[in-house]
């Protein structure tokens, strides 16, 4: 197994790219004073953060509230849920659950207040979490789930014990995602299904859009991977038959503000205005 590199060294020929192994980068943009790096190889890339960084304590209870780095106001959300993000939760349950014959045991890593965990319950699944911030933990559990407080590779989870895992908008918050794809496919059972949302920095709006990509969100957003990078980090962990699947504003076209469109005629200019602006991705891959 190649050496496990860490990812805040300085660029040079011994700094390889997380996802593909390249030793290749560009300056890519600067960001709210922070330096980011592409690798040439896969388009993998990287907020360049002090090695001494800590970024757990980006995670506090404002950061809960919407006055963190970003808006997500994850508690109140949780507590009064969008239905337009309970409509997302439910059709990324449902990718899973048709990918491995039903629901079974989920395990949500970074599953924040717990809101997808509720969806998953309503749905049938056996679901838990797990979380590095207390106060998203304890959202979580006040409600009844069994959440793991910690890093995903130093949690008790016996291996081969879910069926099925989300990672939903969390894989981009993590500076070297390796240890913890690597510890979540040991939890997975042999077979077992994943499915990673995040931002696509391969995407047309993304290319676009450069260094005013709203997704750009350091020290907090770290990693920005392509599709074609995503897949060789999972591959590298243990994952095969990996693959990107609709997003659900491409499973259920929509305007702006508006609802799914309905009708042929509006279905058609909804989903190429989704095509055009997508810049998230949705990936599936099974436990080698």
């Amino acid at each position: 197994m190649p050496k496990i590199l860490n990812p805040s060294e300085r660029i040079g020929d011994l700094d390889r790219c997380i996802c593909c192994g390249a030793s290749s980068w560009r300056r890519y943009c600067r960001v709210a004073n922070y330096d980011l790096s592409k690798c040439r190889a896969c388009g993998f890339v990287r907020v360049n953060l002090p090695e001494a960084f800590d970024l757990t304590t980006l995670y506090g209870v404002d950061y809960f509230f919407g006055r963190g780095f970003d808006s997500s106001q994850l508690i109140p959300e949780a507590r009064q849920p969008n239905p337009a993000y309970v409509a997302r939760r439910r059709y990324w349950l449902r990718l899973l659950a048709d990918a491995g014959g039903g629901p079974g045991r989920l395990l949500d890593v970074g599953c924040g207040a717990g809101a997808l965990l509720d969806v998953a319950r309503d749905m049938g699944w056996n679901a838990e979490g797990q979380e590095i911030a207390a106060a998203g933990a304890a959202e979580a559990q006040m409600r009844g789930h069994p959440v793991q407080l910690g890093e995903l590779p130093s949690c008790e989870y016996e291996a081969g014990s879910f069926d099925a895992a989300t990672m939903i908008e969390v894989i981009e918050h993590v500076r070297d995602p390796r240890p913890m794809l690597s510890a979540l496919s040991r939890a997975l059972r042999p077979g077992g299904w994943l499915l990673i949302t995040t931002g696509d920095i391969g995407s047309l709006g993304a290319r676009f859009l450069g260094g005013s990509w709203s997704y750009l969100r350091p020290p907090g957003h770290v990693s920005y991977f392509t599709q074609r990078a995503l897949v060789k980090v999972l591959t590298l962990c243990g994952f095969v038959h990996v693959r990107a699947v609709p997003t659900y504003n491409l499973a259920y076209p929509s305007f702006p503000g508006r609802h799914p469109a309905r009708s042929p005629i509006a279905k058609s200019p909804a989903l190429f205005l989704r095509h055009l602006t997508r810049m998230e991705q949705c990936t599936i891959a099974q436990r080698r």
